[in-house]
C-alpha cells in the first residue's frame, strides 16, 4: 500500500516495507499486511491520514479493503496483471479462470493500474501527479456503483432475468 500523509510517502506489501525516502516514517507493525494483527478501526484511522494507496494483490474476488479505501475517498494504484487466476491447487491442470483482476471494481476516477514491475515506476509517477492535482474521485464511483441500494437493484434485475429465462 502507498501511504502519503503530509508529504510522507512509503509503500508496503506482504509485510515488506519499502520507504520511498529515508526520512519518512514506517507503518506501525500492527497495520502491516500479512500479519493479521490490525483491527478494523486501525485501518480506518490510517485511511483518514493518507491520500493514496498502492494495492498489491494478485487476484481479488471482491476487494473489500480497496473498496473501503475508495469509499473513504482514497485513490488506488493497483497491480493488475490480468490473465488466468493462478491458484496452485487448480491452475493450470484443473481449472483456468480468465480474465481475473485484482481490482474488479475500478475506473479512472478511482486510480490507476499497472501490470508489471517494469511499468510500476512510470505509473507511480502518473499516479502521484494526478493525486497531487486532485484528479481522482473514488467516492463518486462508489456512490454510483456500489451502494447497498444499487447492488440490491442489480441483484433483483439478475433474479428477474433468470426467472424470465426459466419461464420461456
Amino acid at each position: 500500500m502507498l501511504w502519503r500523509a503530509r508529504h510522507k510517502t512509503f509503500c508496503t506489501s506482504a509485510g515488506i516495507e519499502i520507504a520511498l525516502s529515508n526520512e519518512y516514517p514506517r507503518l506501525p507493525p500492527e497495520l502491516r499486511k500479512g500479519e493479521d494483527t490490525y483491527r478494523e478501526e486501525q485501518f480506518h484511522e490510517a485511511l483518514r491520514k493518507v491520500s493514496g494507496m498502492i494495492f498489491l494483490c494478485e487476484h481479488e474476488t471482491q476487494g473489500i479493503a480497496y473498496q473501503q479505501a475508495l469509499s473513504a475517498g482514497i485513490p488506488i494504484l493497483a497491480w493488475d496483471r490480468g490473465g488466468y487466476w493462478q491458484d496452485p491447487d487448480y491452475y493450470p491442470y484443473r481449472v483456468k479462470f480468465k480474465p481475473v483482476s485484482s481490482v474488479p471494481y475500478l475506473d479512472d476516477r478511482c486510480g490507476l493500474k499497472f501490470e508489471s514491475a517494469a511499468e510500476f515506476p512510470k505509473r507511480l509517477s502518473e499516479f502521484l501527479g494526478k493525486l497531487d492535482a486532485n484528479g481522482f474521485h473514488p467516492r463518486a464511483y462508489i456512490l454510483e456503483n456500489l451502494t447497498l441500494e444499487h447492488c440490491a437493484s442489480r441483484y433483483l434485475e439478475i433474479v428477474e432475468n433468470v426467472q424470465r429465462a426459466l419461464a420461456e
